[in-house]
């Protein structure tokens, strides 16, 4: 992601893992189209419902006439079953301990959570 220093960044983080994918979508879509400026960053997280689909953090540009989200897109995630977590490809270290912090938590205080999988009951 190039990296420009801007009076504000604007984060928006999007759960399309229910019946509002489309509007998630669209929402981008807006976003894309919005002249921003130089003094603003976009950055937006979409957690689409479709589980073929890797949760996508995008660096939002307005590039002319390129309406595709495909050159904005600057990490991706994946779940990782063995510690609970989605983890992003480009995760900095602090975000990787603070996932290690969270799956001890949870073990200490909810041991079944870490029974629970996301993409239905847990094989046995």
């Amino acid at each position: 992601m190039a990296k420009r220093n801007a009076a504000w960044t604007v984060m928006v983080y999007l759960a399309g893992d229910n019946n509002l994918t489309t509007e998630c979508m669209f929402a981008l879509t807006e976003m894309k189209r919005a002249a921003f400026g130089k003094h603003l960053n976009v950055v937006a997280q979409f957690d689409p419902q479709d589980p073929h689909l890797p949760t996508q953090r995008y660096y939002i540009k307005k590039r002319g006439k390129r309406k595709s989200f495909y050159h904005d897109i600057i990490d991706r995630a994946g779940y990782v079953g063995n510690n609970g977590e989605v983890r992003f490809k480009n995760e900095s270290l602090r975000a990787q301990a603070l996932a290690v912090e969270r799956k001890g938590e949870r073990q200490r205080r909810r041991p079944e959570l870490d029974e629970a999988c996301l993409s239905g009951p847990p094989a046995k």
